[in-house]
């Protein structure tokens, strides 16, 4: 994740001359955006995953899924996996060394696309944005305009995310309920990607599109504010302006 610092001299190596306390404060920003943003979308999640594996709720929109759950099990069930999802573990129950790594195939079929959806997105419309800017405008935009153009460009990556990777996330939501025949990893994902059909594998996109819009864009300006707040330096830049 980057924010906007003046364009090196031509030919200058993008060469990193950070400190131990600089890493440390990008591990902190960084920590502090992904534990805030994904805790306060564990709800739309939940509906979510809800949407992709119980087919009474397969054609349900998000407001339509969550009030379904509400009013069947109550508030609290929104907010179930809040503590895991907060401090980033993924794993619920006692399983062995087996079920913790039962989904490993489908979460790199899934993180790939996610990742390049998030990062190259974002980093297009950064570069579009600032592209379209005098030096002048640039050189006199603040931290909350620049942060807002990283939050607006994270809106899209999110979105772009969403769409690349949902596939992958249907198919692990899947297998992370048992569901799908015995067999070797890649034999589960091929056979209930063709029970699911191209429809199923996007059930849920809709929840989906919101919550990743959310996270993402979400994570880029909180990363950027904790940074700022804690005069970090700026980061390298990817983009060309």
């Amino acid at each position: 994740m980057t924010t906007v610092s003046k364009t090196p001299p031509p030919g200058t190596p993008l060469t990193p001359n950070f400190t131990f306390r600089d890493y440390s404060i990008f591990f902190l920003a960084g920590a502090i955006c992904a534990t805030a943003t994904h805790g306060a979308a564990t709800p739309i999640d939940v509906v979510k995953t809800r949407v992709q594996i119980d087919p009474a709720l397969a054609k349900h929109s998000l407001l339509q899924g969550g009030r379904k759950i509400v009013a069947a099990e109550g508030p609290r069930a929104l907010l179930t996996g809040f503590g895991p999802t907060a401090v980033g573990y993924f794993i619920q129950g006692e399983g062995g060394l087996r079920e913790m790594y039962a989904g490993f195939l489908p979460i790199l079929c899934k993180q790939i696309p996610y990742a390049l959806g998030q990062f190259t997105v974002h980093e297009y419309c950064n570069e579009i944005a600032y592209r379209n800017m005098s030096e002048e405008t640039k050189r006199n935009l603040s931290h909350l305009q620049r942060n807002g153009i990283s939050l607006g460009s994270g809106v899209v990556a999110g979105v772009a995310a969403a769409v690349l990777s949902q596939p992958a996330d249907t198919l692990l939501s899947q297998i992370n309920k048992g569901h799908g025949p015995e067999g070797s990893m890649a034999y589960r994902l091929i056979t209930l990607g063709r029970q699911a059909g191209f429809k199923g594998l996007f059930s849920g996109l809709g929840p989906r599109i919101y919550m990743t819009a959310f996270l993402v864009s979400g994570q880029f300006a909180i990363y950027g504010q904790v940074k700022h707040a804690l005069h970090a330096p700026p980061g390298i830049e990817i983009f060309k302006e």
